[in-house]
């Protein structure tokens, strides 16, 4: 294990994610069950799905798939085992039942299981006593499709195709189901607006899908769900506003390779002065046998992690050519996209309008006026050790200091300069306000943003356009001059090593500068201003 972390400094079990993911898929057949539905070429469709999915960026190489091996135990002998261990009748018992008992039978047979685990059942899950079990994750009558948190993912033949098998093990990558901000209730053991989003995996049985050899497969995923993971360039999202207010967008559709396109993938509108990562996102898809069209996500903060919400215009959920969505925060703030033109199914110009403004007070506020004071040192040796005489006015109250240290003296000259800021209260007015009001003049200074938003100090490495580990600012440079030309034929100079901060890394650098990196890829976590569980209440799942 040791030698697996010093070969792959980069693991994918903190967010982003990001290299290669091995699984393990138990094909399972119950004792009373001969029927194999589904073959290896249907599994093995899902590694293709998810490098295209990622761009690359997420692999599952080296997964392994078993034969179909039969379990000596019936479904009917699996309830009763479920019912013993936890003294009640619960679906979910069973299923973590059925995942042990499939992915121990194969360990038991000499078969390499991995820690992330898939098993295949060849029979429906629920007999004909439990018609329908109101649960949180997606069963339609005899049928399930489940992932848990220790166990894995467990998938029953009604519902084993593409789409939703990438559903469930996407879950694992700390994402919840997605939402439409309409709030209608899609299925009945679901929330208002949950499974709403019809142009995104994570709303499978609802969304738009289309049928392929390997059963049905799904639209792909949303813009924000593809910031939280990762798997978007740095160089092709933007943070919009600051001093420009009215812009032409040039944007590209995510439905196809990133390689394919040259224009913007996502753009982020904040609307929110006290919570930037609150924003409008903005992308373009083009899904299988639909028309390309514009879609408008609103990604708000609620409690510890983010939420986000397909957001509709009239009857309907998309923009098409012409179309124009408007969205008033306050009365102050008005955002407004149109669609101008879209000049091929990958690209769309659109126009954007945003008053937003985090330095201007809420009707709610007060202007209150406030002396800022900053101090300047000065040197009192001017030449020759002597101390030349300055005459300063100090400002009304305030008082030239001098301060004792050792020779030679220092001055302390204080600059003082009236800003208004706001407060919910002229009476009660703190340094909290004060500090709040300067947060809101660096709004759209920030070097990160979206998602993986570093916490203050740091900024994200870049090494390269998915580069999103969050290092402080000198090591940007650092990283990048401490690289060594490669060997004619390939390979390290002597006394260099690959460096290999992500899979297809193969700069040379030296080892001290290679420990570093590990070092920083192993912290990826910490250093994320907000590290938490994506569309759903629930922890993140590290490893």
């Amino acid at each position: 294990m040791i030698a697996l972390l010093w070969l792959f400094p980069l693991a994918v079990e903190a967010l982003p994610v990001r290299g290669n993911d091995p699984w393990t898929v138990v094909l399972c057949k119950l004792s009373d069950n001969n029927h194999e539905p589904m073959s290896h070429e249907w599994v093995h469709s899902i590694s293709s799905f998810f490098r295209t999915l990622s761009n690359g960026v997420y692999t599952i190489d080296r997964s392994n798939v078993t034969e179909w091996i039969q379990i000596p135990w019936s479904s009917t002998d699996i309830w009763k085992m479920a019912e013993e261990e936890t003294g009640q009748k619960s679906a979910f018992a069973y299923f973590d039942k059925v995942k042990q008992l499939c992915a121990g039978w194969a360990g038991s047979r000499g078969i390499h299981v991995n820690e992330r685990r898939i098993v295949l059942l060849n029979s429906e899950l629920l007999d004909g006593r439990h018609h329908y079990i109101f649960v949180k994750y997606l069963i339609i009558f005899y049928a399930a499709a489940v992932f848990g948190r220790q166990s894995g993912v467990l998938i029953s033949p009604r519902l084993a195709f593409s789409a939703v098998l990438a559903h469930e093990m996407v879950h694992s990558m700390n994402i919840g189901h997605s939402y439409s901000e309409r709030r209608r209730k899609v299925f009945p053991h679901g929330f208002p607006g949950e499974y709403g989003d019809r142009f995104d995996l994570m709303s499978t049985a609802n969304a738009w899908m289309h049928a392929t050899r390997f059963g049905w497969n799904g639209p792909g995923l949303a813009g924000p769900h593809l910031d939280y993971l990762g798997w978007l360039p740095q160089s092709r999202m933007a943070y919009f506003g600051g001093n420009k207010s009215e812009q032409i967008v040039r944007l590209s559709s995510l439905s196809v390779p990133h390689a394919q396109t040259r224009g913007l993938l996502l753009l982020q509108i904040p609307f929110d002065r006290d919570e930037p990562g609150n924003v409008f996102t903005v992308e373009m898809r083009s899904p299988h046998g639909l028309d390309p069209a514009i879609l408008i996500h609103k990604v708000v903060r609620t409690g510890d992690g983010f939420y986000s919400y397909l957001v509709g215009h009239g009857r309907e959920d998309e923009l098409y050519e012409g179309g124009e969505w408007v969205r008033f925060i306050d009365k102050s703030t008005i955002i407004r996209v149109r669609v101008n033109h879209f000049s091929s199914p990958m690209e769309a110009t659109l126009l954007v309008q945003s008053t937003f403004d985090p330095t201007l007070c809420s009707r709610d506020e007060l202007s209150v006026p406030v002396v800022m004071t900053s101090e300047e040192k000065m040197d009192g040796r001017m030449g020759g050790g002597k101390i030349r005489k300055r005459s300063i006015a100090a400002p009304p109250g305030l008082e030239l200091k001098m301060i004792t240290t050792r020779r030679p003296p220092v001055f302390s000259r204080l600059h003082m300069n009236v800003v208004r800021v706001c407060s919910s209260s002229k009476r009660n007015f703190s340094p909290t306000d004060v500090d709040r009001w300067l947060a809101m003049q660096q709004f759209f200074t920030r070097r990160s943003f979206g998602q993986n938003e570093c916490s203050e100090g740091r900024v994200w490495r870049g090494l390269d356009d998915y580069d999103y580990v969050c290092v402080l600012p000198h090591r940007v440079d650092e990283s990048r001059h401490a690289v060594a030309p490669r060997l004619r034929f390939g390979g390290c100079p002597r006394g260099y090593t690959r460096r290999r901060a992500y899979e297809a890394d193969y700069a040379c650098v030296a080892p001290s500068e290679y420990a570093l990196v590990v070092s920083e890829n192993r912290a990826v976590h910490r250093f994320y201003k907000r590290a938490a569980f994506f569309n759903g209440d629930d922890e993140l799942i590290r490893r």
